[in-house]
């Protein structure tokens, strides 16, 4: 579930177009076996500088999106804030409603079927210089179980860990390496990890090597790599996305 951070890596700073932003995105992932559509509608405000002369220009994005895979449906609402069109702070909410047990995991040992939220604020940076890029991510998230009550631990598919109904606190970092091979063509490796801040030290963690294509406002990624965590041993993985942004900047 809320695949779409894996499946849209489109641009080293963020491009930018002052109006409303409509998105839609597919992912899937092979291990932990998951998938989603997600429809986001976002409204961009200029704050200062000219995005046709360069990176140096701000602006602030309020969004909506919604995430289903029929029997699990998740609704946020965030607002991102670039001071600097390759630095830029989000913070939001999500509430997920999930009415069917997760194939990928042990619902009997674990709460799957019920409702959570989270609050979430993060950090995003990316930096190019010729054809290569990095791009790095660092985000807090605030979980709590909020229905049916139960002492059982419950399952976050995003994070593929297993958190406190009371409340749970989770770090998770993201690293990508790049490099263009042309316009529309890039290549990257991912490092992915989520770890909960108790002293438990449980975390999840992904490795991928991942390629993207864009064709106007298609884009399509595909990676190979290993997944492993708290709930799953190590395997191999694979995820595919395809977006369609008409006038949407990249995301991590």
């Amino acid at each position: 579930m809320a695949l779409s951070a894996l499946g849209a890596n489109r641009g080293q700073a963020q491009d930018f177009t002052e109006a409303f932003q409509p998105s839609l995105h597919y992912g899937f992932r092979s291990y932990p076996l998951g998938t989603s559509l997600d429809i986001r509608l976002a409204q961009a405000l200029k704050l200062w500088g000219e995005p046709q002369e360069g990176p140096l220009y701000g602006f602030l994005r309020p969004s909506v999106e919604w995430s289903t895979a029929v029997t699990y449906n998740a609704l946020s609402a965030q607002v991102e804030f670039f001071p600097l069109s390759f630095f830029g702070l989000r913070s939001g909410l999500q509430a997920v409603d999930n009415r069917s047990d997760y194939t990928a995991y042990d619902c009997n040992l674990h709460l799957c079927k019920g409702r959570f939220h989270k609050d979430f604020a993060e950090i995003q940076l990316a930096l190019a210089y010729a054809q290569f890029f990095v791009l790095a991510q660092f985000r807090q998230e605030s979980l709590n179980w909020t229905g049916p009550e139960s002492a059982q631990r419950f399952v976050d598919p995003e994070h593929a860990l297993s958190m406190e109904p009371k409340g749970e606190a989770v770090f998770r970092q993201s690293l990508i390496l790049g490099v263009n091979l042309s316009p529309s063509l890039r290549v990257m490796l991912l490092d992915r990890k989520s770890m909960i801040k108790a002293d438990r030290g449980i975390q999840a963690k992904t490795q991928l090597a991942l390629i993207s294509r864009q064709r106007g406002p298609w884009t399509l990624t595909s990676g190979l790599g290993s997944f492993v965590g708290e709930l799953n041993k190590k395997n191999i993985s694979f995820i595919f996305g395809a977006s369609y942004s008409p006038n949407w900047g990249g995301e991590l």
